[in-house]
């Protein structure tokens, strides 16, 4: 047999075979023995929920039968058979760049991989249209999809996030019996986009032509790609089928797959219930996500019996991850089930903290006194972690679970940390009625090594004793070699104020080796306000040699708390001669506090001299806000203005100035900043002077800085004339003299504004021609922006339309994109606008059909071009069109057979505003009003004729 002939029947048995595929077509199954995806039954023993028996809140509505659909299986041995020998074909299809399409060829979307092939036969896509005739482009792809999801509001009814995804494309025509490959690509997009649509044929140019014989093809492909990923792209599927659909792709090897499809599966109402087992199985998944995104929904279906039962069975699960996840949600949908103490009294004891966590939770909220035998039983078992969770519990029941007691009290001995402050916090709560307790906690906190437990046992002591027994015991820990022990009684001390002892331990801590516990030291003795006379001297001599800059802080804040500010001042102002800036900076912060006390503002000016940028500007914050009603400063200040390097402590500084004198005052500075070298010295004092209206001399600085040779400066100082207004006005013939010879697009833009502002428009519009005849680009394309706002102006129209025809393309667009706002003003362009409508690229062809629109009825002769335009183009363009159509009105009455076409159910429409916007442009040609019914725009028509 010849080549062709094998080849014609493969594709015959091919297109019959996949034909039997789809949804409606699908063969009918033995409901007993389902192939497909199947939706295990419950083996779980069946009980009432919690929710029934306590009537919590209805069961969710159990789907019906999940759809049978074809197994991958069976679908995969398909593909083998009788799609992989045609992939292999067109993969080894001889490349031929001489070949062209046609207008006659019908598109054939072709998987390269059986996943797909799985989704696009459930979908039910029709195997005759894809292998109809030899005219036929095959374009055989497969799909990358990216690891990450990012957030997205594009049209998705059961995920709100995308994934980014490559489309392989190659594209392969049948000439003469022979294969050949015309293009590769491939295509990037996001899935669940509504650019999907249209991303093939816009970004293979070969394609563009097939457009209109493609589109419910590539509609398909859409669907193809979103369910591939685990999003539902439609919003007709059927119910069942989206569940089949998304339980398959919850085995995806993609983790995002896995986690949209187990989110996609909890927005479907009523709620998959068979998809739990799947469900619960994900919640082991090596994915973190994936495993939240399962749990997720199924805590939405934890109130079904089924669903129930499976969680009950799941707190088994030899998965860490799988118990944890199932003990949260029953933990969080059933609080206060009796029906699960027995549970959450088992998990108690699990291996995995997590899931002892939830168990501590639940048992927890849940406080019920009879399960306190149990978790007292619990304080002895093996696992330390089991013990620790048990005290915690026990803790929580307070008063009620004293009988825990001596076993609270026996765990002070523990080997575990963690054990040994659990209890403590524990019997701090439950109580010590016969003082045992206490006896051992005095004797263990004494030897304590663990910060964490021995506070806990202090804090234990506290409630059961008096705070001078406390700070005993506290002297006696202190001399432990454990840095942590001592950092912690260093804490605890700064609530035992007035206790005899407690100022000696402080004093002793506040020259320890260890910066945090000086650090915690000097905050506790801030509140010793009664030894004030016995610790400032001490804690003076501290500072003074202190080289760490937060026990610094500490102690020079505990200095202050205790003699005030104005005792500490002087000392503070020697302090900032100290060679240590970590030390420096620790002293202008303290300062910055206390900004407007007395005196404070001398010293922090001092500091703005120093030597350390990084001080000075710590000083200059400190500044902020000051009170500067006095002058007496001002003078160190503008010195230290004068001397200042860095441009934004300069600025600052002499906002200062003018804030506790004049404006006037500091022009020389700003003066002086012009003259830097550092460009943003004078840029910021160019900016500085916008708010120096009225102030003599600020004019005539920004004058001088439009000739400066750095742009940015220019800049600036043109936008900071816009700002002082009318007393500018002498500066616009330096204005125009600049603006004409500018090249830099920023300034340039600057400049034609205070040149508009100072004068007129109209004025400007020669400056603007000039501007057109740069040889930068970008100072084309700004002149043109800057048109926009000149409509009504004389002569701004042609100044555009000499802009149209301008070499590059973006000075093109945005001339077209200015003349939108002219509306009927535009017209003179309309020659114009017809040849840009006629451009390669869509983004002009639309810009142009709206400034056509806005022309109005004035732009008749357009009307051809517009009609070609919804006739041919991709619907995000047709739109633009029929707005325009419908802008010009009545006549424009040829295009409304084709606009009521484009209201038809049947005619594939992918942009969602394309309908809305013929009804609109119907109503404005025809003067009718029929809304969306094709059939009375129809009968309306025939009866006009």
């Amino acid at each position: 047999m010849e080549r062709k002939s094998i080849i014609l029947v493969l594709l015959s048995i091919m297109g019959v075979l996949l034909s039997t595929c789809t949804v409606a077509n699908l063969p009918a199954k033995d409901p007993a023995t389902p192939s497909g995806v199947k939706f295990p039954e419950v083996t779980a023993t069946t009980m009432a929920t919690p929710a029934q028996q306590q009537t919590l809140s209805p069961t969710p509505t159990v789907t019906e039968e999940p759809l049978v659909l074809p197994s991958k299986e069976e679908l995969d041995v398909r593909f083998e058979d009788e799609i992989l020998p045609l992939v292999n074909q067109l993969i080894l299809a001889a490349y031929d760049e001489t070949l062209t399409l046609g207008e006659n060829y019908q598109v054939a979307y072709i998987p390269k991989t059986s996943r797909l092939f799985y989704v696009q036969s459930v979908l039910g896509i029709d195997g005759s249209k894809i292998f109809a005739t030899d005219d036929t482009v095959y374009i055989l792809y497969e799909i990358e999809r990216g690891e990450s999801l990012t957030y997205s509001s594009v049209r998705q009814s059961s995920s709100a996030f995308t994934q980014e995804i490559i489309v392989n494309l190659q594209l392969v025509v049948r000439n003469n019996e022979k294969f050949f490959v015309i293009e590769s690509q491939k295509v990037t997009g996001g899935s669940g986009s509504t650019t999907l649509t249209n991303l093939v044929d816009n970004s293979v140019p070969s394609l563009q032509k097939l457009a209109g014989n493609a589109a419910d093809i590539e509609n398909d492909l859409e669907e193809i790609i979103g369910y591939a990923c685990g999003i539902d792209m439609s919003y007709s599927i059927d119910h069942q089928l989206e569940a089949a659909l998304f339980t398959y792709a919850l085995d995806s090897d993609n983790w995002a797959d896995r986690y949209q499809a187990a989110n996609a599966l909890g927005k479907l109402d009523p709620l998959p219930l068979k998809s739990a087992s799947e469900l619960i199985s994900l919640m082991g998944d090596s994915n973190e996500k994936v495993r939240t995104g399962a749990a997720n929904t199924l805590n939405k279906m934890a109130q079904a019996e089924t669903v129930f039962n499976l969680l009950l069975q799941a707190v088994d699960n030899p998965n860490d991850d799988i118990r944890y996840h199932a003990a949260n949600i029953l933990r969080d949908v059933y609080p206060d089930s009796d029906l699960l103490t027995e549970t959450f009294l088992m998990l108690l004891h699990d291996a995995d903290t997590m899931v002892r966590q939830e168990a501590t939770i639940w048992l927890t909220d849940y406080r019920n006194p009879a399960t306190i035998p149990s978790v007292i039983e619990a304080l002895q078992d093996t696992n330390p972690d089991v013990r620790e969770s048990a005290a915690q519990v026990l803790g929580e029941f307070g008063p009620d679970a004293v009988s825990a007691v001596p076993k609270l009290t026996q765990l002070l001995q523990d080997t575990d940390e963690d054990v040994r402050r659990a209890a403590a916090y524990a019997l701090k709560n439950t109580g010590d009625p016969d003082g045992t307790a206490l006896t051992e906690l005095k004797k263990i906190a004494k030897n304590e090594t663990d910060d964490m437990a021995f506070r806990a046992e202090i804090s234990a002591i506290t409630a059961f004793s008096d705070k001078e027994t406390v700070v005993i015991i506290l002297n006696e820990a202190f001399s432990d070699q454990n840095e942590d022990i001592r950092e912690e009684i260093c804490s605890i001390l700064e609530d035992f104020q007035g206790v005899d002892g407690v100022t000696d331990l402080l004093l002793l801590a506040l020259n320890d080796e260890n910066e945090y516990i000086r650090r915690n030291a000097a905050t506790s003795l801030a509140n010793m306000t009664d030894d004030a006379a016995q610790i400032v001297p001490e804690l003076k001599k501290v500072i003074v040699n202190e080289q760490i800059s937060d026990a610094y802080g500490e102690e020079i804040s505990a200095l202050v708390a205790l003699s005030g500010i104005d005792q500490v001042l002087p000392f503070l102002q020697e302090e900032l001669e100290r060679p240590e800036v970590k030390i420096r900076i620790a002293i202008c912060k303290i300062l910055g506090k206390y900004k407007n006390s007395p005196g404070v503002a001398g010293v922090l000016l001092i500091a703005l001299s120093d030597q350390n940028e990084n001080v000075r500007k710590v000083a200059s914050e400190g500044l902020q806000g000051i009170d500067n009603s006095s002058t007496s400063h001002l003078a160190e200040l503008y010195e230290a203005a004068r001397r200042e390097t860095d441009p934004d402590l300069f600025i600052d500084m002499v906002k200062k100035i003018a804030k506790s004198s004049s404006k006037a005052d500091t022009i020389p500075l700003l003066s002086q900043a012009l003259e830097s070298d550092l460009i943003e010295f004078r840029v910021q004092a160019c900016e500085a002077l916008a708010d120096y209206t009225g102030v003599k001399g600020a004019v005539s600085l920004l004058a001088s800085s439009l000739d400066d040779q750095e742009a940015s400066v220019r800049q600036a100082a043109a936008e900071s004339l816009v700002d002082l207004g009318n007393e500018a006005a002498t500066t616009l013939p330096d204005l125009l003299r600049v603006a004409q010879i500018e090249n830099d697009r920023d300034a340039h833009y600057a400049e034609i504004k205070a040149i508009a502002s100072l004068s007129d428009k109209e004025s400007t519009l020669p400056i603007l021609e000039t501007g057109l005849q740069s040889t930068n680009v970008e100072i084309r394309r700004s002149v043109c922006r800057e048109l926009r706002g000149y409509a009504g102006v004389p002569g701004a129209v042609d100044l555009l339309i000499l802009a149209m025809d301008d070499e590059e393309y973006w000075v093109r667009y945005d001339a077209v994109d200015s003349l939108y706002w002219y509306g009927e003003e535009a017209l003179p362009a309309l020659p114009k606008l017809l040849i840009t409508m006629k451009e390669s690229k869509a983004n002009m062809r639309v810009i142009s059909a709206a400034a056509i629109g806005a022309i109005g009825p004035e732009a008749s002769a357009a009307i051809p071009v517009l009609i070609a335009m919804v006739q041919n183009q991709q619907d995000y363009e047709k739109s633009f069109a029929v707005k325009a159509l419908g802008k010009i009105g009545p006549l424009a009455r040829q295009a409304v057979p084709i606009l009521i076409n484009l209201l038809d159910p049947d005619t594939i429409v992918n942009d969602y505003d394309l309908r809305p916007n013929c009804i609109e442009a119907l109503e404005s040609i025809t003067l009718q009003n029929y809304g969306s019914d094709v059939q009375k725009w129809q009968e309306w028509w025939q009866k006009s004729q």
